[in-house]
């Protein structure tokens, strides 16, 4: 009876301890999260985003470059068709103000090409958290939701696309601030043509938290 009992007890002390780690690793995973989205407008840092299709006949790459200071932001913007550049962009953001280079000077535009990472649809689109190790967790996302993780709007709706993937999400522990996001969506019919695709994205956080300035190359005028 005493045997009996002692399973029981060393059982329900298991079955507490797991639910325990369980939810010290999803709360771990939101206070990031939230940190993340309290932090990305007050604090500066760089955010490189490497977007990559390929098929059988082609490799688009899309590389992005922002780097926030204060209340300015410089932005270059990359696109490669199998390893040759097809365009670039380079503009500033200066609070609610777009400069442009268009290869002589900078013009005063209206320019949508950002990517705009929904930090906050980590927590409120997670399916659910898979693991954690250290400062790296896994968790579970719905395909959509993590091809519209980049965007302002919806651009790949629920009907269009089925499944789940892994998001492999990385945190920077000093600044409690995401400092990694990576996830690959395979065989992706992105136009509708039937030609599936691999989609891999990558968005990396460096300079967390840097006190550097950026130097305007232009004067602007109020």
């Amino acid at each position: 009876m005493k045997k009996y009992s002692k399973f029981i007890l060393l059982f329900i002390f298991v079955v507490v301890m797991i639910i325990a780690i369980f939810i010290y690793r999803k709360v771990s995973f939101y206070n990031a999260v939230d940190s993340t989205v309290n932090q990305k407008d007050k604090i500066n840092y760089t955010t490189n985003i490497k977007l990559t299709t390929e098929n059988k006949d082609v490799s688009m790459v899309i590389s992005y470059e922002m780097v926030k200071s204060g209340n300015i932001k410089k932005i270059a913007i990359d696109n490669y068709v199998n390893e040759e550049v097809q365009n670039n962009l380079l503009k500033y953001v200066v609070g609610k103000k777009t400069y442009v280079y268009d290869n002589k000077k900078y013009e005063e535009k209206e320019d949508n090409s950002d990517f705009n990472v929904n930090y906050k649809s980590l927590k409120d689109k997670i399916v659910g958290l898979k693991s954690k190790s250290g400062n790296k967790y896994v968790i579970e996302m719905n395909k959509y939701d993590a091809y519209n993780l980049i965007y302002d709007k919806e651009i790949l709706t629920k009907d269009k696309i089925s499944g789940t993937i892994d998001v492999t999400v990385l945190v920077d522990e000093k600044n409690n601030f995401i400092k990694e996001i990576s996830y690959e969506i395979k065989d992706l019919d992105l136009y509708g043509n039937s030609v599936l695709s691999d989609y891999k994205v990558k968005i990396t956080n460096t300079d967390i938290n840097s006190k550097e300035e950026i130097n305007l190359p232009f004067e602007i005028n109020e």
